[in-house]
């Protein structure tokens, strides 16, 4: 063999074994490394209604590196939960769970790896309305007559006059004996027994539905009925009153409201209940006081900078909303909302992206206070991002403050060039709630 075709081979070789060695390591940077998994909830729709003592079904499916179950929460509490025989890249599972407690209740499915990483839960809205009363039936039946069995008029026996002292008779006279008149008997007349009447059965309601069955604050939505059947009186509370059936209404409640159709017949009552959930979207904006800057050595501003600057001085934002007018509320979304910042530098590529927390602090904040990830990392603005998870138990626990704080995962990357992100005062971002009342 020449030594040209030896030199050819050895590189060959060569080629192949980092061609090896790539393939396994990229595969195990994808094993060791891989990101956490996704859930999304398939069926049923958000603001889904339920009556009370269904079983209702949920149909979720989750994506990632090793799945190995789904867990089914309402309102905070595990209800359901599905395993996978053995990891997978792509799991789906129907979850049970029996509604009960009327109103509104927050559904959440939530996925897990081999590696106890958790994806962010995917919520729905699940409402459970009243059932229709089931109502017994009373028959009343009329009074009773009984057959009076006719008495006979006994028949007079006829009483022989006293006897009277013979008048003499010639002997030529046969005497002749007194007759007696019989006494009639009178036939008596039968009586007629009256036949009782059946009591009819409780009303019947066809169907009692909304459409939509939510609806935001100022919107409209239609109430429809069917043929209720058995009933001498009709009527739907809230205002509306007797109606006919079948019928149609069109009503704007102000907030989330229940209406009663009760229907009232010989046979009892029967009553349907539906639920109209209205929404309200409010938009929050930061509290100047407590919203702006940290530099690393403790100083702090009102505008919103993150990043670094020439000095290679790392500075941290923190932006603070009042939620406390909205204490008590349910919330079905809430997202902050970044406008575009004015930029310097290429912050998200030099400093490694946007982190964004959940904290809580007094101004002015220290400069790494404890904080909660809301997200994954951020390499664009201006975005939307959702963060009704951690937004939903503050306002309905009554809490006055929801607080955020902003930073690039590398303080600096000390090139003596500024990198970083701003908004002015009067320009930050925003928070929107959507809620229920």
């Amino acid at each position: 063999m020449s030594t040209q075709w030896r030199w050819v081979i050895g590189i060959l070789s060569i080629v192949v074994v980092f061609a090896l060695l790539a393939c396994g390591i990229f595969l195990g940077w994808r094993y060791f490394f891989a990101g956490k998994p996704s859930v999304v909830i398939n069926a049923p729709p958000s603001n889904y209604q339920a009556q009370e003592g269904d079983e209702v079904t949920v149909e979720a499916s989750a994506t990632g590196r090793s799945i190995v179950r789904i867990e089914l929460w309402v309102d905070d509490g595990l209800m359901d939960t599905a395993s996978s025989p053995s990891p997978q890249d792509t799991f789906s599972a129907a979850l049970k769970w029996q509604a009960t407690g009327l109103g509104r209740h927050t559904v959440e499915a939530r996925a897990y790896d081999t590696r106890g990483q958790a994806s962010e839960p995917a919520a729905i809205i699940l409402i459970v309305a009243a059932g229709v009363a089931e109502v017994t039936p009373t028959i009343t039946v009329g009074p009773s007559f009984e057959t009076p069995t006719p008495t006979a008029t006994p028949t007079a026996t006829p009483t022989s006059p006293p006897a009277a002292t013979p008048t003499p008779i010639p002997p030529t006279a046969t005497p002749i004996p007194p007759t007696a008149t019989p006494t009639e008997t009178p036939t008596p007349e039968p009586t007629d027994t009256p036949t009782p009447t059946a009591t009819p059965g409780p009303p019947v309601i066809e169907f009692f539905t909304a459409s939509p069955g939510t609806i935001t604050a100022g919107e409209s939505t239609t109430l429809s009925w069917g043929l209720v059947s058995n009933a001498t009186h009709v009527e739907i509370d809230q205002g509306i009153g007797e109606v006919g059936t079948p019928g149609s209404t069109v009503v704007s409640p102000s907030s989330t409201t229940i209406y009663t159709m009760t229907a009232v017949g010989l046979g009892g009552t029967t009553t349907a209940s539906i639920a109209v959930t209205v929404e309200h979207t409010v938009t929050v904006n930061t509290v100047a006081s407590e919203t702006g800057q940290v530099i690393v050595s403790g100083g702090s501003g009102p505008s919103l900078y993150v990043g670094d600057t020439n000095a290679n001085v790392g500075s941290r934002g923190f932006m603070s909303f009042d939620i406390s007018g909205l204490a008590g509320k349910t919330v079905t979304e809430a997202k902050l909302v970044f406008p575009a910042p004015d930029i310097d530098g290429d912050p998200f590529a030099h400093l490694n992206g946007l982190w964004i927390g959940k904290t809580s602090y007094t101004w002015p904040p220290p400069y790494a206070p404890p904080a909660t990830a809301m997200t994954d990392t951020q390499y664009s603005m201006p975005a939307e991002i959702i963060i009704t998870s951690f937004v939903a138990p503050e306002v309905s626990g009554g809490a006055p403050r929801f607080q955020v704080t902003l930073h690039f995962n590398g303080n600096t990357d000390g090139d003596g060039q500024s990198d970083r992100i701003w908004w002015p005062p009067g320009g930050h971002p925003t928070l929107t709630i959507t809620y229920t009342d």
